[in-house]
């Protein structure tokens, strides 16, 4: 109250889960965490746009980093299915590339050196 804004809380993404009763955070690997945390946000894309009726915008870091090959190709189907736009960063291109449909339209932008270029 003395700072006027609060530090924790679901207004600030700040969710915790339990999973056997353990803290979720405690037991889950960096892959579960990271698939968790997709899945809300997917959840929250489709949520808004049924409000809403306007497409999200999806902006997701390193999909391959840390998701195995049939999540990734689950989650790069979600977001085919629902039309909405996205940007993935990835180190290696080849690796988000197997994940889509061969009909779905990707752009791909390197950044080399500071200068982006597409292909």
């Amino acid at each position: 109250m003395l700072q006027g804004f609060t530090l924790a809380g679901p207004q600030r993404a700040d969710l915790r889960f339990k999973w056997d009763g353990v803290n979720a955070a405690d037991r889950l690997s960096r892959g579960q965490k990271k698939l968790v945390v997709s899945a809300l946000r997917l959840a929250q894309g489709h949520v808004f746009r049924q409000h809403s009726s306007r497409p999200c915008i999806y902006l997701v870091d390193d999909l391959p980093s840390e998701l195995d090959e049939p999540h990734a190709r689950l989650f790069c189907q979600f977001l085919e299915e629902s039309l909405d736009q996205c940007f993935i960063t990835c180190v290696e291109p080849d690796s988000l590339l197997k994940f889509w449909s061969p009909d779905t339209d990707l752009a791909l932008f390197y950044l080399d050196a500071g200068l982006l270029s597409c292909r």
